[in-house]
């Protein structure tokens, strides 16, 4: 039980620092945050998808505000979810 804690504290942690990284695809982010999601899920712990979608759009490099001011100002992110957000990110 308590290695099953610790291990959740360590999800969570990177859940809160998650960034994208400025030579990372946004592919590659998505798969990254929803293993990471997953992993946290299958421990118990379970992040709302409006939760998610702050959370993965707060880590996207500056590259990205654009799109992010975008999809912010043009949705209402409380009824967004992240597959939702996952198609619009990948979009061209």
């Amino acid at each position: 039980m308590q290695v099953k804690k610790t291990k959740l504290r360590i999800l969570e942690e990177h859940y809160e620092t998650f960034r994208v990284g400025l030579d990372e695809d946004i592919a590659t982010a998505i798969t990254r945050f929803t293993k990471l999601l997953n992993e946290i899920k299958n421990l118990g712990k379970n992040y709302d998808q409006e939760t998610s979608v702050y959370k993965f759009l707060r880590g996207l490099p500056k590259e990205w505000d654009a799109k992010k001011y975008a999809i912010q100002s043009a949705q209402n992110l409380g009824d967004y979810t992240f597959d939702a957000l996952c198609g619009e990110l990948t979009s061209p």
